[in-house]
C-alpha cells in the first residue's frame, strides 16, 4: 500500500531524513487539468427526475483500529547515523538478551515505503513536543505506515535502514512502537566524517553523493555536520519526554557492556563486547 498524500510546500532537504537519492514522484490527481477544464465547459444534459428514490449511500468506511497497527513488543532503535558503530550496538543488545532479532539493512524495504516514510516525517517535523505529537498524530502515523509495520513486526532490534539510523523521525518510531528504546552513539565528528567518506567512496553504486568528496570537498562534510545536528536535536527532543527510554553513549564506552546493561537494567555478561564493521576513519 502506498499512502495517498500531497506534498506540502516545504523546503526540500534530503539530508534531513538521510534517505537515498532516488527521486519519488509526487502524487497526482486522476484527471489532468486540461481534462477537468474540458469537462467543465461541456454542455450539461438535463437532469431527469428518477421515478423512485435512489438507493441509499453506502455507510462510511469504519476507521482503522490503530491499536493493532503497532509493533507490540519491546524494541530497540539504534538511532544515530551510519558509521557510528550501530551494527556493534545492535549485536550487543542481542548478546545482552534484551533483543532476539536484529533487522539489518533492507534497502528495498526503505525504497518501497519511502513515500509513506516521508509523509510521516513531514508530520513529525512540524512538532516540537513528543507527547503533543503522540496525542494528535499517532493514529494517522500508524495508518500511513501500516504496511511497513506489518513487514517489520517480527524484529525487536533495528540497527540499520529503514528503522535504524535516522531515516525515520524518532517521534514517528515511538508512535508505531510504544515500548521502544532508543540509542544514539557519539563518534568523534571528524573521525566519523572520515569513516563516512571511506564507506561512500567504497560503495559508489549506493551513495550518489560520493562524487562530492573530490568535486566539491567542502560540500559533503558540511552536509554531514548539518544532518547530524538536526537528527541529534530530534533524538534529544524525544529524550526530554521519555528520558528512561533514550541513551546517549560514546564509541569509547563500547569497550564493554557496562553502560548498555545499566540502561536495560540487566547484568552485563562476562564476555567482551565485540566490535563489528567499524573502521578507524
Amino acid at each position: 500500500m502506498i499512502w495517498p498524500f500531497k506534498r506540502k510546500s516545504v523546503e526540500r532537504d534530503d539530508e534531513r531524513d538521510n534517505v537515498p537519492d532516488t527521486p519519488v514522484p509526487d502524487t497526482i490527481s486522476d484527471a489532468a487539468p486540461q481534462d477537468m477544464a474540458s469537462k467543465a465547459e461541456a454542455p450539461q444534459e438535463p437532469v431527469q427526475k428518477p421515478e423512485q428514490d435512489p438507493a441509499p449511500l453506502a455507510s462510511p468506511a469504519v476507521r482503522t483500529d490503530t491499536s493493532k497497527l503497532v509493533i507490540p513488543h519491546p524494541v530497540t532503535f539504534v538511532a544515530s547515523p551510519y558509521k557510528t558503530a550501530t551494527t556493534t550496538v545492535g549485536k550487543a543488545v542481542v548478546a545482552l538478551g534484551v533483543g532476539k532479532r536484529d533487522m539489518l539493512h533492507r534497502g528495498p524495504l526503505l525504497r518501497d515505503h519511502l513515500p509513506a516514510i516521508k509523509a510521516a516525517n513531514t508530520l513529525a517535523r512540524q512538532a516540537r513536543f513528543a507527547p503533543v505529537f503522540m496525542e494528535h498524530h499517532t493514529d494517522e502515523v500508524r495508518e500511513i505506515l501500516a504496511d511497513l509495520i506489518k513487514a517489520v513486526r517480527k524484529f525487536d532490534v533495528f540497527s540499520d535502514a529503514p528503522l535504524g539510523h535516522a531515516h525515520v523521525h524518532p517521534f514517528v518510531r515511538k508512535a508505531i512502537a510504544p515500548q521502544s528504546k532508543f540509542i544514539w552513539v557519539h563518534r568523534p565528528v571528524e573521525e566519523w566524517i572520515s569513516s563516512v567518506r571511506r564507506w561512500e567512496e567504497g560503495h559508489p553504486e549506493t551513495y550518489a553523493r560520493h562524487v562530492f568528496w573530490t568535486s566539491d570537498p567542502e560540500r559533503r562534510p558540511r552536509e554531514l555536520r548539518r544532518m547530524r545536528k538536526i537528527h541529534v536535536q530530534r533524538f534529544r527532543a524525544l529524550a526530554r519526554a521519555y528520558p528512561d527510554d533514550c541513551l546517549e553513549i560514546k564509541v569509547s564506552e563500547l569497550e564493554d557492556f557496562t553502560k548498555l546493561a545499566a540502561f536495560y537494567g540487566v547484568e552485563p555478561p562476562e564476555a567482551p563486547l565485540k566490535r563489528y564493521n567499524v573502521n578507524s576513519g
